[in-house]
């Protein structure tokens, strides 16, 4: 990489925490989305796949802009095109549970789109990001959608997701409960699958 690509690597990323401290109100009196989604799209226009998906985040809610789900999509899209986790996870997510006229379920792509995400964060050593994908690749297992179904992997997954996520909530200032609550729902009831007898359990392995 040039001194010069350099530079605008540096740019790109700059602009796009400058959007993050607008959306979240970083220092700063209160928050103001259309402000972060003028730094977004600079920090897009250079190829930025966070400001990528931060664009999808914003036109999914509305935030700075008129809600429109097929451009949430699209942009979601590009930046899961550079390997963004989060953007993977977003798109399977949406089609995991579809959005009523906008967006046909579709949970075999959706399986899709959360392995990859867990093979990104697997590859990138990425610990943030990787109790979301083990949660969503182990409801693929544990439903046997997009791949064959698995119970055992399933609940290993759920308790790694659960552990990593514990980890998560003191130092994530936007931490979502809820996904610690599937996580821990999703261990119970493996547990209690394969709880059902010692030869149930010896049957299923772990891969």
């Amino acid at each position: 990489m040039t001194d010069k690509q350099q530079e605008s690597a540096d740019i790109d990323v700059l602009l796009s925490g400058i959007g993050d401290a607008y959306r979240y109100g970083f220092g700063m009196d209160r928050k103001d989305y259309e402000q972060a989604l003028r730094y977004y799209r600079k920090a897009a226009s250079m190829g930025n796949s966070h400001a990528f998906y931060m664009i999808g985040q914003c036109c999914l809610e509305g935030k700075g802009c008129v809600r429109n789900v097929s451009k949430a999509l699209d942009y979601y899209e590009k930046a899961a095109e550079q390997g963004n986790t989060k953007a993977m996870i977003a798109l399977g997510d949406l089609y995991w549970n579809g959005i009523k006229d906008e967006v046909a379920p579709d949970r075999t792509l959706a399986s899709e789109f959360y392995l990859n995400a867990l093979d990104q964060v697997q590859h990138q050593s990425d610990m943030q990001n990787l109790p979301f994908a083990y949660t969503r690749v182990a409801k693929c297992l544990e439903g046997g959608v997009g791949m064959e179904r698995n119970i055992q992997s399933a609940y290993y997954l759920y308790e790694a997701a659960v552990d990593a996520l514990h980890s998560l909530l003191p130092i994530e200032p936007h931490f979502d409960e809820a996904e610690l609550n599937a996580a821990e729902d999703g261990l119970q009831r493996t547990a209690g699958k394969l709880g059902q007898s010692a030869e149930s359990r010896e049957k299923i392995q772990f891969s």
